[in-house]
């Protein structure tokens, strides 16, 4: 249990439970300036999971990319259990709780995402060409709350919010 801050580079098998009940251990990173995508709190690698986690993403400054959780390509990453909250506090731009890179893999269960009030580009899960993102049991907050990219429109929000589906961008 406890908050730990700054950004988490997880390494291959490992899974970061959290102890000490509901936000018993809690993640929080702050970026400014300009950032490569992949800026987020916690940086998956593959195979790894995180699970009972809270995770607290705020830009000190403006921000070109902040995220909650960011999963490289190729990379296979589960995350359960979660609440991840990033707050663009109007200073940033491309702000995304969870963003999953080409050719990842990424499920989430059981878990909360809230991305809220950048200038431009709030996404709850933003899922690049050829990542698959399975959802189950989640609610996804961001405007859209899905985006892929790709020539598919963003995933309506009352088909991820509560269920499941698995988002596939082309």
């Amino acid at each position: 249990p406890g908050t730990y801050d700054g950004q988490v580079t997880m390494v291959p098998y490992v899974t970061i439970r959290g102890a000490g009940g509901s936000c018993g251990t809690t993640i929080t990173y702050s970026a400014g300036g300009t950032q490569a995508n992949n800026s987020a709190a916690v940086i998956m690698e593959d195979p790894t999971a995180l699970e009972s986690v809270c995770i607290d993403a705020t830009p000190t400054a403006s921000v070109a990319w902040l995220g909650g959780i960011y999963v490289p390509g190729g990379a296979e990453a589960q995350v359960y259990d979660a609440i991840v909250a990033v707050n663009g506090d109007g200073l940033g731009n491309n702000i995304y709780g969870v963003q999953a890179a080409g050719s990842s893999e990424l499920t989430l269960g059981l878990s909360w995402f809230d991305v809220t009030n950048a200038p431009a580009n709030n996404y709850g899960v933003r899922a690049q060409t050829g990542a698959v993102v399975y959802v189950s049991t989640t609610e996804i907050i961001g405007g859209p709350p899905v985006r892929f990219d790709g020539p598919t429109d963003p995933v309506p929000e009352e088909t991820v919010e509560r269920g499941s589906v698995a988002i596939t961008p082309p």
